[in-house]
């Protein structure tokens, strides 16, 4: 785990307990000692390396301050948290959980943020799963939003996630997606005691979310199994869960691919179950099969190509299957895994960098 999400102010909301006030009907007084202890988490967080996301209301309280409004008591708010806490490197702010202001109120409060933050943290929006509408006037220079943090079902996390790379892409100004909240509301990810293997979130939330470019994902627990949303007090409840997401890191890291710089283009694969990242100079290819299998691959340079294999439901080392090269130029089958064919794999398609020829330059 490299990033925390938190509501810091849950007034009528799911649990009802957090709010920088010094008492639950006050909206003016900061509580100076709880912001200091707030600050003694964040610090442990930093210092662990951890990425901390704010997120500032949720759609019960969206409405309480100023009726919505960027008024004198939202302001206070903003300003209060920007103040004490911007100072860490890796955050950032969310306008709000499954939030239902206007356009313009969003607006406001989305270049609230961006204009007072001296160090412009990246600032984001979250919403119902069917409302995801309400991106579509915020795209581009229309807001100073720079991402979004994507609610959806588990089986639309990768389509979702591309599908906001792509239009904000062509609106002139590219948002970091991220997947922050997986369906259904009352499972999320459950603990490992109730699905040890994980096999559809880490296929479809996981891998999804990353292969079509995503920034990564925040895990939701639901509420209906143990170490739920509202009551979670130990999050090694999912600790096999916590081991894939880190086989998963791992892979990019690792073994140094350039995935800032990649594109998804599942066009790029011939299985009809795959996720396909590329980098444009026709380097390097990233194929994840979901179910098994084998696949051909649109290989652009005229050279030879390093076939590897990963296990992301083991994690290790990259494995060899039955071609360890390819000669590229065109569509090119990589042969089958080392093992468990029926599982998922990640397929890693490497050209040496002093043999590299573009084909149609």
């Amino acid at each position: 785990m490299n990033a925390f999400s938190f509501i810091t102010m849950n007034i009528n909301g799911d649990d009802r307990n957090v709010f920088p006030y010094t008492t639950y009907s006050e909206r003016r007084r900061m509580d100076v000692s709880r912001l200091d202890q707030w600050e003694i988490v964040f610090s442990h967080g930093t210092k662990m390396g951890m990425y901390l996301h704010f997120k500032t209301q949720e759609q019960e309280n969206d409405h309480l301050l100023n009726n919505g409004e960027l008024g004198a008591e939202r302001k206070l708010y903003y300003r209060e948290l920007i103040a004490r806490f911007a100072h860490h490197p890796a955050l950032n702010w969310n306008v709000g959980e499954e939030n239902v202001q206007s356009e313009q109120q969003e607006k406001d409060c989305i270049a609230y943020f961006w204009d007072h933050d001296p160090y412009h943290h990246h600032v984001v929006l979250h919403t119902w799963p069917r409302e995801q509408w309400r991106y579509n006037p915020l795209l581009g220079n229309a807001s100073k939003l720079t991402g979004i943090s994507l609610q959806t079902e588990k089986s639309q996390t990768f389509s979702d996630t591309k599908k906001w790379i792509d239009l904000s892409a062509s609106a002139g100004k590219p948002w970091v997606v991220a997947n922050d909240e997986q369906g259904t509301a009352y499972d999320g990810i459950k603990p490992d005691a109730d699905d040890y293997t994980h096999d559809i979130s880490r296929k479809q939330v996981l891998w999804g979310n990353l292969m079509a470019g995503g920034a990564g994902n925040e895990y939701y627990f639901g509420y209906v199994y143990a170490h739920s949303d509202v009551n979670c007090e130990d999050f090694r409840s999912r600790d096999h869960w916590w081991d894939m997401a880190r086989y998963a890191l791992k892979f990019f890291k690792d073994n140094q691919i350039p995935f800032w710089e990649m594109k998804n283009d599942n066009g790029k694969s011939s299985n009809s179950h795959d996720y396909a990242l590329y980098h444009p100079d026709g380097s390097v290819y990233v194929v994840y099969l979901q179910n098994g299998g084998s696949t051909s691959v649109n290989l652009a340079l005229n050279q030879t190509y390093a076939i590897s294999w990963f296990d992301p439901r083991n994690g290790g080392h990259l494995q060899q299957g039955s071609k360890t090269t390819v000669t590229g130029g065109g569509w090119r089958n990589v042969g089958s895994a080392p093992s468990k064919t029926n599982s998922d794999w990640a397929i890693l398609l490497q050209s040496a960098p002093e043999e590299r020829v573009y084909l149609n330059k």
